[in-house]
């Protein structure tokens, strides 16, 4: 039978280990009661920046949606002297600029808008682009240092004649 000193003793070894495990198992007591509050504070991050992004969507998809309209409303826009004179279909320019400006004054809050609604109308005045900007405010990011208020969103529609 082997002899062990003191110190060597298998049981010994093990009171020692359980020791080390009980003041660790004090120490990560407090260790955990201070990450609480920080996993709190990021949880409250996450939570506003996801908010914020969430709205940023929906205007974003609400713009498009109004700018696409406005630019299919205004490919209707023909020029009718034109058809008369020899059938072809080409946009008026004119008639077709009033549509998708008064589109978007309907449909887009004026306090919004940021800049003019640009409407080109192509060289062959086959197709038309319309474009604004459109100013989206944080809701809870205003909170965290270093960002604005706000978000600039630019929204580029086209429409064309399928003929």
């Amino acid at each position: 039978m082997p002899t062990f000193s003191s110190s060597q003793h298998p049981v010994h070894r093990t009171r020692s280990t359980a020791e080390r495990h009980r003041t660790a198992r004090r120490a990560s007591r407090g260790t955990a009661l201070m990450l609480v509050p920080a996993a709190i504070l990021v949880f409250f991050v996450l939570g506003s920046i996801s908010i914020d992004l969430t709205a940023i969507f929906l205007a974003q998809r609400s713009a498009q949606r109004s700018v696409s309209a406005a630019a299919d409303d205004a490919a209707a826009m023909l020029d009718t002297r034109l058809i008369q004179y020899n059938g072809e279909l080409r946009i008026d320019t004119a008639a077709a600029e009033q549509v998708a400006r008064a589109h978007i004054a309907a449909r887009v809050p004026a306090a919004r808008l940021r800049g003019p609604v640009i409407v080109q109308v192509s060289a062959d005045r086959k197709s038309i682009e319309v474009r604004i900007t459109v100013r989206v405010p944080h809701i809870m990011m205003k909170a965290l240092p270093g960002r604005t208020d706000y978000e600039d969103l630019t929204v580029t529609s086209a429409g064309r004649i399928l003929k």
